[in-house]
């Protein structure tokens, strides 16, 4: 996992919450999404498992440390640890030399459990609290910390409570909060899908509780700005929209581990993109610019999807985007007129794209076909030569897709489909954006066509358009009648035509 974000090199990475002692229990992993089973909840995932697979004893926690440290130099690596009487801070801390920050997680130690008398032991509850944060703080002193809150613990905002507690942190001098996301809550037996479901003991993460983070997030901030106590937010934002509106309620810093859940590791990427476009299209230059303009604006304004406009298709800017996409992207679904020019100038980047056995689905013209021969005559194509000319470029292209990923042993991931469908553009499909490509009227002599580049982020109605315009495509693309060409069958079994 440590090794997957070389490629990325983020600002800051925490490791998994250490024990002193993990117990060892005889139970399960649990690890449901919600979607199917439990709509109501979003897109959130149950979670629970055994304490010796959830949590790092302090020798693991020292050894990844160390290697996390020598992978990723440019990025501040933090170490956890559970909140507990057991544990030996100091002994953690002089095993961890190297960290840059350390955080103490109340997400499991405080949870208030089931009690008739509930309300008098939390009196108590929280000055045990209290304590084991002085006490940890104590012990890494001088060093960044951070107190991972429970959502347990959310009826601390307003409270003299608060105020002791951000006192102890304001003592400290370089220590923060951060709010997760995670809910502990029992689901009562329920039918789903046929199947008897019961989820106990775990917690739910995602989508669903986000609004109550939020919420705790904007009740904090204020207390908070004027002890100068920076508040974290984790957990929940699946999506660059959902980030924006942590930082929005008074975040200065978000941590991100469901996105990845859902959308793998090549979502960082995806954030990325985004929310530069969204600084670009005020005007800003800096996201710290960014954050200062979105706190001033209502909330509908993070829903105004952005997209990027590219003068010229072969231009160095758009040229440089589409080709890291194709080495990067997980999914990678284009329609192409031709792509002869592509496939040569994209050849380095198909072939880094080929080596990581990354699928790729294309979807040309049937050179055989009328509406082919018909786009060909309207740009001025009308000499049988030129005809033949570009059914050549064409059955090349496919030739050279299927050379390069025989060379990297990635042929059977890579699909080629012919149909007779064609709209008068190109779009090139990824994981987080769709570029769309319209192509003129009129073709200028000698040089690349001046075509220009729209680019859609996944989420928006454009992209889903495509995204359904492709599939429709694709299905169709087996029903074409005609002679079937023998020189593009030579060169792909998987051919469909």
């Amino acid at each position: 996992m440590i090794e997957a974000w070389e490629e990325f090199s983020p600002a800051a990475l925490t490791l998994k919450t250490s024990d002193i002692d993990p117990k060892r229990e005889d139970t399960r992993s649990v690890r449901e999404k919600t979607e199917k089973i439990l709509p109501r909840y979003g897109r959130s995932f149950y979670c629970d498992g055994p304490k010796q697979e959830e949590l790092l004893t302090y020798e693991r926690t020292a050894e990844l440390l160390k290697f996390a440290k020598e992978k990723l130099p440019k990025t501040k690596v933090g170490i956890s640890v559970l909140a507990s009487d057991a544990q030996d801070y100091a002994k953690l801390r002089g095993m961890c030399e190297g960290t840059d920050f350390c955080e103490l997680n109340l997400k499991y130690s405080f949870r208030i459990k089931e009690n008739p008398e509930h309300l008098k032991e939390s009196a108590k509850t929280f000055e045990a609290i209290l304590k084991e944060i002085e006490r940890f703080l104590k012990a890494f002193a001088g060093l960044p910390a951070f107190i991972k809150l429970s959502r347990e613990l959310s009826w601390l905002p307003g409270s003299g409570e608060f105020t002791k507690f951000l006192e102890l942190l304001v003592k400290h001098g370089k220590a923060g909060l951060i709010i997760a996301n995670s809910l502990k809550l029992d689901i009562p037996p329920f039918l789903a899908g046929g199947v008897e479901w019961e989820l106990k003991g775990g917690v739910f993460c995602g989508e669903r509780l986000f609004d109550q983070t939020i919420d705790l997030l904007e009740k904090m901030k204020k207390e908070c700005k004027e002890k100068k106590v920076p508040l974290v937010a984790t957990g929940g934002m699946i999506d660059p929209e959902y980030t924006i509106i942590a930082i929005r309620a008074g975040a200065c810093a978000v941590q991100l581990c469901t996105a990845f859940d859902y959308k793998k590791v090549n979502f960082y990427r995806t954030l990325g993109w985004n929310l530069k476009n969204r600084i670009r299209a005020r005007g800003l230059k800096t996201f710290t610019q960014y954050a200062d303009r979105i706190r001033e604006e209502g909330v509908a304004s993070v829903y105004s999807m952005p997209f990027t406009y590219y003068e010229e298709f072969w231009g160095g800017e758009a040229q440089a985007a589409m080709r890291a996409d194709v080495m990067t992207s997980t999914r990678m679904d284009m329609f192409l007129m031709s792509g002869q020019n592509l496939v040569t100038k994209w050849k380095d980047a198909l072939t880094a794209r080929f080596k990581k056995k990354f699928p790729a689905r294309l979807l040309l013209p049937n050179p055989d076909g009328a509406v082919f021969a018909a786009i060909q005559k309207s740009w001025g194509m009308s000499e049988d030569s030129e005809l033949a000319n570009r059914k050549r470029r064409l059955r090349k292209t496919i030739k050279d897709i299927h050379t390069l990923a025989n060379s990297e042993t990635n042929q059977e991931r890579v699909e080629i489909a012919l149909t007779d469908k064609c709209p008068f553009l190109s779009f090139y499909i990824f994981d987080d954006k769709v570029y769309v490509a319209p192509y003129p009227f009129i073709l200028v002599a000698g040089g690349d066509m001046p075509v220009p580049v729209y680019v859609f982020i996944a989420g928006s109605q454009e992209f889903a358009r495509f995204e359904k315009e492709f599939a429709a495509l694709y299905k169709l693309a087996g029903e074409i009648d005609g002679p079937q060409n023998t020189e593009a069958q030579a060169a792909n079994g998987t051919l469909q035509s």
